[in-house]
């Protein structure tokens, strides 16, 4: 137990997740004010491109949610301090590259484009894609964001993908963390 008071703490990790997002959002401002790169330009990723204050911002992340999980064990603060957390990991190089840094969202793009440009699936197909084509649920929901957004869009939103589809996991992992609280 800690010897400040609950409210005092958890005014403290609030502050802390405050300060956390204004230095991600001087880091991303950094970075968008650089010439676009890609990802084969660099030998360390990220962490040659990105400025200091990027990993103080994480840093400081962090910190909040190991005070949150050690002494407050607020379930929705923790909720918060995740969305923040998958926001920075996930979001950060969609952001900062100018291309997709995955060989495979090249080959997801394929797909849903291979499905947007022909309307149809073919299951018969026995070549490396045929799991793609028996299993076309997600390339036909690609190729329908695809037409709602205009054909010329689809490698940033198959590049946000991650970001997305880890927020979507969320609330299945604040029912874990809230009944780890508990």
């Amino acid at each position: 137990k800690s010897k400040m008071p609950e409210g005092s703490l958890k005014s403290f990790v609030l502050l802390l997740v405050l300060l956390s997002n204004i230095l991600y959002i001087i880091s991303m401002k950094e970075c968008i004010n650089e010439p676009w790169i890609s990802p084969a330009d660099t030998l360390y990723g990220l962490y040659e491109l990105m400025p200091m204050t990027f990993f103080v911002a994480g840093m400081i992340l962090s910190i909040a949610f190991v005070v949150n999980l050690y002494y407050l064990k607020d379930a929705k603060l923790m909720g918060v301090i995740l969305v923040f957390l998958i926001i920075y990991l996930y979001l950060t190089p969609a952001i900062v590259y100018d291309v997709p840094r995955f060989k495979t969202v090249y080959r997801h793009v394929g797909y849903a484009e291979f499905i947007h440009r022909y309307h149809y699936i073919d299951p018969a197909n026995n070549g490396i894609i045929h799991h793609y084509h028996c299993w076309p649920h997600a390339w036909i929901v690609g190729n329908y964001i695809f037409s709602l957004m205009g054909y010329k869009y689809h490698l940033f939103v198959i590049d946000i993908f991650p970001t997305i589809y880890e927020l979507a996991i969320l609330p299945v992992l604040y029912g874990i963390i809230n009944r780890i609280s508990k």
